[in-house]
């Protein structure tokens, strides 16, 4: 009986270690996870310095995909690396842990596109799985993503771009408002439980501006779509998003 507990025992850690190595989440930080308003100089500065404040639902839309199971985790960020103090202390108060932290140096401030694509190549030649793609339409970040698809197709599984300019998001790319739409798309790596929490998350933060900031597209109508419709966490967010865009209309 013992030696059947340990077979089954490690025959359940062989499988858990093969699965976790499927993904690698890389994400990056300004108006992906941490609300910015990168587009507004003074604003960008004073958040990026002071303010900890994460969109809703991020936090614990990474810990489910984590719980999945992935190999690695990685922040990627064109943000100075003078700010990795601040960077940290975010981190520690939204209880977010990732394997590796990229910031850029003083050289690489003027040159994102190459900084990103570099620390991209890195991330790959030193993982496995296929990659999990977090960025926002502040920049460039769908360019970016684009490009390192191209040059490994078999290892990008998601690029996920948040919507937050009414600036045009190629259709290659999955373009979303609240992390809901992310984790209604991950169903099958995530469970209905995992993304019934991230739901949760969203409704138990009281604060619309964390859901979509005063900076931010606002929809005026439900967006995430029918195929969601029989779910009522669902049309409770949607309703509540857009109430609270028409009386910011109003």
């Amino acid at each position: 009986m013992d030696a059947k507990k340990i077979i089954i025992g490690f025959l359940f850690l062989l499988t858990s270690s093969l699965f976790a190595n499927d993904y690698v989440l890389v994400t990056d930080l300004d108006d992906t996870l941490k609300v910015t308003n990168g587009k507004h100089t003074g604003s960008m500065i004073g958040n990026a310095l002071f303010r900890r404040k994460v969109f809703a639902g991020m936090p614990t839309l990474f810990d489910e995909i984590k719980a999945a199971g992935v190999e690695r985790s990685y922040l990627l960020s064109a943000s100075p690396s003078l700010l990795m103090w601040s960077v940290k202390r975010l981190l520690r108060k939204h209880r977010l842990w990732f394997n590796g932290i990229y910031l850029s140096r003083t050289r690489d401030l003027f040159r994102k596109r190459e900084y990103k694509l570099s620390r991209l190549e890195r991330i790959i030649g030193r993982t496995k799985g296929k990659l999990i793609l977090f960025g926002d339409n502040q920049s460039i970040d769908h360019e970016i993503y684009t490009e390192i698809k191209k040059r490994h197709p078999d290892r990008i599984a998601k690029i996920y771009i948040h919507r937050v300019q009414p600036t045009p998001i190629p259709k290659t790319v999955f373009e979303y408002i609240t992390p809901l739409e992310v984790a209604l798309d991950l169903k099958g790596i995530l469970t209905e439980e995992q993304v019934y929490n991230v739901a949760k998350a969203m409704e138990n933060n009281r604060k619309f501006r964390r859901l979509v900031p005063k900076f931010a597209v606002c929809p005026t109508e439900p967006w995430i779509g029918k195929a969601y419709s029989d779910l009522a966490y669902v049309t409770a967010l949607e309703n509540r998003v857009n109430t609270a865009c028409k009386n910011r209309q109003d």
